[in-house]
């Protein structure tokens, strides 16, 4: 074997290598419509109580032991056919969803806070680790793990309120979703790509000097 082509080798398996790094599984952020929907929970049949833990369909959720803003109101549902998890809260509570059926990889909520410009925090952990992200406004989104959700905890960060202070405003968490996989492929990152282009580029270089 020549010099060159060892070194082209040994090229290959540096690019094999850092495409398996930067593939490595991570929680992620997609589209709420990219999940295909394994179990829907739109809370309208639960009749609601002020427990702080509750099992659903797919999931439990649970609300930390918070500042009540009205204590004589349920935790989970106002009453059937609203929103609930909402209202009747404190936004310093940390809402967990844990407790996921079998091969859920991916998790989705409808987002409606009282203040729009609050900042909201979503911790997802699965079996590859855990990350952080930022979200805030009214609307639909999507988290998950390829290697199985363990669970996604969601914390109201507030807004400047002025004079150095944090204000917070209540948040509501709708038509749940859990998923096992995606409706569409999920992209590469951008430096897998990269890599995965060096190595048809050195692929094409290895074979014109054999020939």
């Amino acid at each position: 074997m020549n010099m060159s082509l060892r070194v082209h080798k040994s090229a290959l398996s540096l690019v094999f290598v850092g495409i398996a790094a930067s593939a490595k599984a991570a929680p992620i952020q997609i589209d709420y419509g990219d999940i295909n929907t394994t179990t829907f929970e739109s809370f309208e049949t639960f009749s609601g109580d002020q427990a702080t833990s509750q099992a659903f369909n797919g999931f439990t959720a649970t609300v930390s032991e918070g500042n009540l803003l009205v204590t004589s109101a349920s935790t989970f549902c106002e009453t059937s056919g609203d929103f609930c998890l909402i209202n009747q809260r404190a936004s310093d509570d940390i809402r967990t969803f844990d407790g996921f059926d079998t091969g859920t990889k991916y998790f989705g909520f409808e987002l409606t806070p009282i203040a729009s410009f609050d900042d909201i925090e979503v911790v997802v952990t699965g079996l590859s680790g855990s990350e952080t992200f930022n979200i805030s406004g009214n609307g639909l989104f999507g988290f998950g793990d390829t290697s199985g959700l363990t669970s996604v905890a969601i914390t109201n960060l507030g807004r400047d309120a002025g004079f150095g202070r944090r204000g917070t405003g209540n948040y509501g968490i709708d038509d749940v979703i859990t998923g096992a996989s995606p409706m569409a492929p999920i992209p590469l990152p951008a430096s897998a790509l990269l890599l995965c282009m060096a190595l048809g580029v050195l692929g094409l270089r290895s074979g014109h000097r054999r020939s």
